[in-house]
């Protein structure tokens, strides 16, 4: 039997040798998850000792951290907004910077009561959609992605809105679905650049699914298709929330408005770069 103390500079010792950044933390995480205990439980209870099994589970974490897999994809869950969503390499790793699109909705949409239809074009995790809802109880929702796999994650995390039955899937083409029936459009699509794969960190290039990070045409071609598509699929009023680049709001805005949209802000994240456009249909 080991303590936690021992298990806890096994992992520092691994960690710091490979130039892992907040290695002090992620061993806290790997560790509480592996032993499926409370940080609180962690801290206070000095009795608290390691099975062998529990310490090879702890070791194989700390392996797969070794080899950059990000902290999310091993514990399979990651916080975002207000809850802990179940993930997978299916989908993206919620990232804070996307709590910009939920924060900017909540600003142009203040009443929480409103009866809306949203619909979120790539959905991936199900984490915007969902957050969305929680907040908006009266309203209904779509999540859209052409990933099966994808779509298995957002079902796991349905489980998560009291009335789950307010939210649906489809599996389908996110940049030409048929928009027309949804007061609001909810969009994080993919945007990196395909040419700047060998710039990314090892943890992101060689574990986040690419159909889901890199577009074409420099970044830009979701953004082509998706507006292009909501054009065509005209309804007054229609809100639109697009999570951005740092250097996109530009190029985004002049698509709205080359589209019939009216820009209505751009929202900054936590590190104030540009990181939501919120646009209407008149």
């Amino acid at each position: 039997m080991r303590t936690i103390q021992e298990a806890l500079n096994y992992g520092d010792k691994e960690l710091s040798r490979e130039g892992i950044m907040n290695h002090l933390l992620e061993i806290r995480i790997l560790l509480r998850d592996s032993l499926e205990i409370t940080e609180e439980k962690m801290i206070t209870d000095t009795k608290v000792t390691i099975s062998e099994e529990q310490f090879h589970k702890y070791k194989r974490f700390i392996m797969r951290r070794k080899d950059r897999e990000p902290i999310a994809y091993i514990i399979k869950k990651k916080e975002f907004w207000k809850n802990l969503f179940f993930i997978n390499q299916s989908t993206l790793i919620p990232r804070p910077d996307s709590e910009t699109i939920i924060e900017s909705i909540l600003k142009y949409i203040p009443n929480k009561h409103s009866e809306l239809n949203f619909i979120d074009l790539g959905m991936g995790s199900g984490c915007l959609i969902i957050s969305t809802l929680q907040e908006y109880v009266l309203s209904r929702g779509l999540g859209i992605d052409n990933s099966p796999e994808a779509i298995k994650v957002a079902k796991k995390n349905k489980d998560l809105l009291i009335n789950k039955y307010r939210l649906d899937y489809a599996l389908g083409d996110f940049s030409n679905f048929d928009t027309s029936n949804f007061d609001v459009v909810i969009c994080n699509p993919p945007y990196i650049n395909d040419k700047e794969k060998e710039n990314l960190e090892r943890d992101i290039i060689n574990y986040e699914p690419h159909r889901a990070l890199f577009a074409a045409e420099n970044g830009t071609g979701f953004y082509k298709s998706i507006i292009k598509n909501l054009n065509n699929n005209f309804r007054k009023d229609q809100m639109v929330f697009f999570e951005i680049g740092f250097d996109q709001s530009k190029f985004v805005c002049n698509l709205l408005k080359n589209n019939n949209f009216t820009v209505l802000g751009i929202e900054s994240d936590i590190c104030e770069k540009p990181r939501c456009i919120v646009a209407e249909r008149k």
